[in-house]
């Protein structure tokens, strides 16, 4: 059995925000009973720095 998972996080902000520094845990553990076949993950607008 295959699952499509979508997941959209967005935030709105009433000023501009120059800086905003986020931790995300989004991608599928491995386990032994299931695995990903495929995982993106799209910011935008596209950030200055990741790590």
């Amino acid at each position: 059995m295959k699952y499509k998972v979508t997941h959209t996080t967005k935030y709105e902000y009433t000023q501009a925000v120059p800086v905003c520094h986020n931790l995300v845990h989004l991608a599928a553990r491995a386990l032994p009973y299931q695995s990903c076949s495929d995982f993106r993950l799209l910011i935008h607008p596209e950030p200055s720095d990741i790590s």
